[in-house]
């Protein structure tokens, strides 16, 4: 995976219900799982109540942000700011309680804070406990695919020099 300056999650659904309603004391970026909290000297936001935004980084427990049931999909994002992009190879995250956590949501990445491309994914995670901390770890991106062969098929000679065969055996079954 590669590091990117802005990473976000993107909620769909809570399990507060329709009203989408989600309250979160802390969340951490991690470069690796286990490792330390990489949200230090950036910028939160959020697409509601974006003025608590900063409190989901803060590590503070006593704080929180809350999107106010907004009854829509919401998000909350952290900018580590120009020339200091990171990546996220897990979130940590502390919910108040139960009922107003992400149940179904997506981890994205972008660098211009504008265009967002998914990294992973997760739902029907209604097993929260306010104040306990939820590790979710980041899939590695599956590989590229393979390119087919481009050298020319092999071929066979006899000693006379006549071609007896000409293809690659391992596409032909040879």
């Amino acid at each position: 995976m590669l590091p990117h300056r802005y990473w976000r999650i993107y909620m769909t659904r809570s399990t507060f219900g329709a009203t989408m309603q989600v309250c979160l004391y802390e969340v951490e970026f991690r470069g690796t799982p286990g490792g330390p909290d990489q949200c230090d000297g950036g910028v939160a936001s959020a697409s509601h109540r974006n003025d608590r935004a900063y409190h989901l980084f803060d590590n503070n427990p006593s704080e929180s942000w809350i999107n106010g049931g907004p009854s829509e999909d919401s998000w909350f994002q952290y900018d580590f700011g120009a020339g200091h992009a990171v990546i996220v190879a897990e979130i940590k995250m502390v919910s108040r309680g139960w009922e107003e956590s992400p149940e179904d949501f997506v981890l994205q990445w972008s660098d211009d804070g504008t265009h967002f491309t998914t990294v992973a994914s997760w739902s029907g995670i209604n097993d929260w406990h306010g104040g306990i901390e939820k590790l979710f770890v980041v899939p590695d991106p599956p590989p590229p695919p393979t390119p087919p062969p481009t050298t020319a098929p092999w071929q066979f000679r006899c000693s006379g020099g006549k071609v007896l065969w000409r293809g690659n055996p391992l596409l032909n079954g040879r």
